[in-house]
């Protein structure tokens, strides 16, 4: 392993910022970015070293390989990391429109929602079933469906997930508003053993649910488990404003009037704190 690759290894480690995942794929990024460096000719390069010239000639190098914007974005988060660690955070600009990235991909106008069946029966694994029931009631993601406790998460009012639980380790709260969501935390505790177990069966492994969780996602049709997220975003957004969602054929924001476009923004607002993410943008994925 070169130098420079095992300085932003090492440099990863000791920065245990986010979760597990995040720090993960923040290192593999990082040392892909060390070793396309050192392929580049920068040899003798350091990590304290980084320069603006180093990040230009990967995103040159990146613009060949016709990478998709997201991965772009990615990447450049990774090197921001690396810029703040070493005291370099000018290095790179407060934007990645600078770079003159590709656009991202348009938002989709067809659905991504999928419903569950109403008889599980045939998922042979309680604890597979009721993960699938959790994401489609309170729209988690595949590890939150896994990794909740749900007797340390219920607050009558809402659900408190810890940070360890969620993708880059914010935890946040998500609303109880439906009937549904009351049922399906009622019987996820009925379940787990003790007042700590979490979704993953005494005995078992993390990665081995995941496996039995994505395969029976597959064996349902439901083309992922993220495709519940979207069911449970379209289902809250009627929730809130009583109307359809646009990507299912209700008012765009041009065909409503002022109270429903009050009523759209203030759903899309709490909907994108439901769902853990930091853009308000992000609810176009979901809802149109």
């Amino acid at each position: 392993m070169h130098d420079l690759v095992y300085e932003v290894k090492r440099m990863a480690e000791r920065n245990r910022d986010g979760s597990l995942g995040t720090q993960h794929e923040r290192k593999r990024v990082l040392m892909l970015c060390a070793e396309q460096l050192v392929e580049m000719g920068y040899k003798e390069l350091h990590a304290h070293d980084l320069k603006g010239r180093h990040v230009n000639k990967l995103v040159a190098r990146w613009k060949t390989e016709a990478l998709s914007r997201s991965t772009f974005d990615n990447r450049l988060a990774a090197l921001r990391y690396w810029a703040e660690k070493v005291g370099r955070v000018s290095i790179l600009p407060r934007t990645n429109d600078v770079f003159q990235l590709p656009k991202r991909e348009r938002i989709p106008r067809v659905s991504r929602a999928r419903e569950l069946p109403l008889d599980l029966s045939q998922v042979s694994d309680a604890y597979v079933r009721m993960s699938l029931e959790l994401a489609r009631s309170w729209g988690l993601r595949r590890k939150e469906s896994l990794l909740l406790q749900p007797h340390q998460a219920d607050k009558g009012t809402h659900l408190l997930l810890q940070g360890s639980w969620c993708k880059n380790g914010r935890p946040r709260e998500i609303e109880t508003l439906m009937p549904r969501q009351r049922d399906s935390l009622a019987a996820a505790k009925a379940l787990v053993p003790t007042p700590t177990s979490s979704l993953i069966p005494e005995g078992s492994l993390f990665i081995d649910q995941r496996y039995k969780v994505d395969w029976w996602s597959r064996k349902l049709g439901l083309q992922g488990m993220h495709s519940l997220r979207h069911m449970f975003a379209q289902e809250t957004y009627r929730y809130l404003t009583q109307m359809e969602p646009p990507i299912m054929g209700g008012p765009t924001w041009q065909e409503m009037d002022a109270a429903q476009q009050q009523a759209d923004e203030d759903a899309r607002g709490a909907l994108s704190r439901m769902l853990g993410h930091n853009r308000l943008e992000i609810t176009r994925v979901y809802l149109g």
